[in-house]
């Protein structure tokens, strides 16, 4: 039995279409189970995400009465007596503590808070050295330089003040001359405790003031 083989049919070529300006592009192929043709997407590129700006924390009542007491704290000097700073400062703390809890907003006064609360650490101290500066000088004499402003103190590296120098770059305008140490032995530092309180109490004003007009905003 002789079995003829058929030349293979040539497969057949995509369909086509002319563009109008005559250039041909190939017209997409129905498929066998005859769902619509599929054409290849171009890649695109996924859109940005949105930036999302957060209001002003205040408007709240909470963070309303918080700015409130920073005001009405700084209108009274910082002194340890009349009446004494760290009962102020303390209730200004269980304030703030108080609206902190109704409003996370309130949060935005902590640098603000710290400010004040180094200020008393600051007179505290002034208040325990005074009689460092003159060894041998008369109660009065000690008494007169809790009292007296612009006076330099002196201190070491195992203190307090290069903590607060530290945690408040600009405090360093305080500083007279700072400590020289090499482990085993030191030269003391001077300092002005006047002139870091003066600095410290201006930037809470500054703080406040922007607080109150909207240009803080809350950390997260």
């Amino acid at each position: 039995m002789t079995v003829t083989l058929q030349p293979a049919l040539p497969l057949a070529a995509p369909a086509t279409s002319t563009l109008p300006n005559g250039t041909p592009t190939a017209l997409p192929v129905p498929t066998a189970t005859g769902a619509p043709p599929t054409v290849p997407l171009a890649s695109a590129t996924a859109a940005p995400s949105p930036v999302v700006i957060l209001p002003h924390p205040g408007g709240s009542a909470p963070f309303d009465q918080m700015v409130a007491a920073l005001q009405a704290f700084s209108q009274q000097p910082p002194v340890l007596t009349s009446p004494p700073y760290e009962e102020r400062l303390d209730g200004l703390r269980r304030q703030y503590a108080s609206l902190r809890a109704e409003d996370a907003s309130v949060a935005a006064a902590e640098p603000v808070l710290g400010y004040y609360e180094t200020v008393g650490a600051i007179l505290a101290y002034k208040d325990e050295h005074a009689n460092d500066e003159g060894a041998g000088d008369t109660g009065q004499r000690v008494e007169g330089r809790r009292h007296q402003t612009d006076v330099a103190f002196s201190y070491g590296t195992d203190g307090p003040v290069p903590g607060w120098i530290t945690r408040y770059g600009f405090l360093v305008p305080a500083i007279v001359r700072a400590p020289i140490s090499n482990g085993s032995w030191e030269i003391e530092g001077r300092w002005l405790p006047d002139e870091a309180v003066r600095i410290l109490l201006e930037r809470a004003n500054k703080e406040t003031d922007a607080l109150a007009s909207g240009q803080a905003t809350a950390p997260p």
